[in-house]
């Protein structure tokens, strides 16, 4: 699996907010190559199998998977698509149990790079 950072995009964390028992991280695709101009689909859907295998955060040897909502639906974009054009190429956000504060994490998604590490502040 290649980083869509090849195309001239770079994906950055932009924030991680604890609130309560949960985090919401949210990761923002710059430009890096303004020749860059294809649409490129980061994923395309949310299925059980992705959601088990692709999105997650990693604190020590604990996988922590994306929170689901009331209907099942989990907290994040059911499909990621990037824009052939401008600076800001794309956002995504996805909210998860919160690992104990201090811990190192990685931020994994499918088909780039993992982002990281990083920390949770205690509230």
């Amino acid at each position: 699996r290649t980083p869509p950072c090849r195309g001239g995009v770079s994906a950055e964390l932009t924030s991680v907010v604890k609130t309560g028992n949960r985090v919401t991280v949210k990761v923002r695709f710059m430009e890096t190559d303004p020749e860059a101009n294809k649409i490129s689909v980061v994923y395309s859907r949310l299925d059980k199998s992705a959601y088990e295998n692709d999105f997650y955060l990693l604190a020590g040897d604990k996988k922590y998977l994306l929170l689901k909502d009331s209907a099942g639906k989990p907290l994040a974009p059911e499909k990621l698509v990037l824009a052939g054009k401008g600076k800001l190429r794309g956002i995504w956000y996805g909210t998860f149990p919160a690992p104990p504060a201090g811990e190192s994490l990685m931020l994994f998604l499918p088909n780039i790079e993992p982002l990281g590490p990083f920390s949770i502040a205690d509230e």
